[in-house]
């Protein structure tokens, strides 16, 4: 669950909602938005081309939500230095959860790596709600495989 303003997306967990967001499930959701609001928030998010205009709502809005875990990412990291784990592809080792139950990370670990066993990007780990200190723990104990660019 995203909420959107703009430009700026904000990853929402729970029931979270903030004023003057659009908040957004699934790519649908984004239908509300212009096309002109859809080609912002896409060339927000960096591509090697910006674009200019979509041929129609329906792919605008698929490929802007295929984009939301960069916005995300670049939301939250404005201003702050990069991570080392910015841009590479993050595979968990473990099949079962090795954290303590009922713990923040035992949740996320559920949510994330037993949903995504091929992995998943940095980018995308935090945008599902996953935090950098958690993974740098698993890091070092040898849970989460990395691999570069």
């Amino acid at each position: 669950m995203y909420g959107i303003n703009g430009t700026t997306v904000i990853a929402l967990r729970g029931s979270k909602t903030i004023p003057d967001m659009l908040v957004a499930y699934d790519a649908e959701d984004l239908a509300v938005l212009s096309l002109g609001e859809l080609t912002a928030l896409f060339n927000a998010s960096a591509p090697a081309r910006p674009v200019k205009k979509f041929r129609d709502k329906k792919g605008a809005c698929r490929r802007v939500w295929e984009r939301i875990p960069t916005l995300v990412a670049r939301s939250h990291g404005a201003g702050k230095r990069q991570s080392w784990f910015a841009g590479k592809h993050l595979t968990p080792k473990p099949t079962k959860n090795p954290r303590r139950k009922l713990s923040y990370a035992h949740r996320i670990w559920d949510d994330i790596w037993l949903r995504c066993p091929q992995g998943i990007s940095y980018e995308e780990y935090i945008a599902k709600g996953g935090r950098l200190v958690d993974l740098s723990h698993d890091h070092r104990k040898g849970r989460i495989t990395i691999t570069g660019e």
